[in-house]
């Protein structure tokens, strides 16, 4: 059995600002460093084998914080980047609501019809994804045959994806799930079958670092 845990990148200043981040690549704010590095002492308390993350400094920043407590290797996954936004990238979300108004709608409402303006759609993105982390699970399965713990650090679209496609869901069931910055998720990976244990848990954030919004 392989223990996997998926988290969310700490906080950004577009976060907050409700900016549209994507593939631009954004630092982590104070207050995301602060949560990335309480995330790094929650884990710190686990033997982590080995930390994946997106190449996007934001996801990249957080994993160095869990790397710190857990004295593993961190290894850049391609496939785990965010999604592509395209024109939406760097736009407020009222922005998007005034001038984008029917794909806004259509995403709220049928998010697995949209695919955004020069960008990609969820199915794409939970494909790239999905296709680079069941990769590095088999072939931590083939190397280890003892129990081994691995952290995948990303971002809230991707996120979703990942566990909506372990749950058997589809992209249809997006706004189903709330993932927070640093919020963590926690799957078990047995004979190939993935077992939900917890989704979103911000315990660890569980004072003023912590704000929740799923944006």
């Amino acid at each position: 059995m392989h223990m996997i845990f998926l988290i969310r990148h700490g906080q950004t200043e577009w976060n907050k600002a409700l900016v549209f981040r994507g593939r631009k690549d954004i630092p982590l704010s104070t207050e995301g460093k602060t949560q990335a590095a309480r995330t790094g002492k929650y884990l710190g308390r686990r033997k982590i084998y080995r930390i994946f993350t997106s190449p996007l400094m934001r996801a990249v920043d957080t994993a160095n914080e869990i790397a710190k407590e857990s004295h593993c290797d961190v290894r850049i996954l391609e496939s785990l980047t965010d999604i592509n936004f395209g024109d939406w990238e760097g736009k407020t979300l009222e922005w998007v609501k005034q001038n984008d108004p029917e794909i806004f709608s259509l995403f709220r409402s049928h998010p697995e019809k949209v695919v955004f303006p020069n960008g990609e759609s969820l199915d794409s993105c939970c494909n790239r994804a999905f296709d680079g982390f069941s990769t590095e699970l088999h072939r931590l399965s083939i190397e280890h045959t003892d129990d081994v713990d691995c952290v995948f650090v990303t971002h809230r679209v991707v996120l979703k994806l990942l566990l909506l496609r372990a749950m058997g869901l589809s992209s249809s069931s997006f706004w189903k799930l709330q993932v927070d910055t640093c919020g963590l998720s926690e799957l078990d990976f047995i004979d190939n079958t993935f077992i939900i244990k917890r989704i979103n848990s911000v315990c660890h954030l569980a004072d003023e670092a912590h704000e929740s919004a799923d944006f």
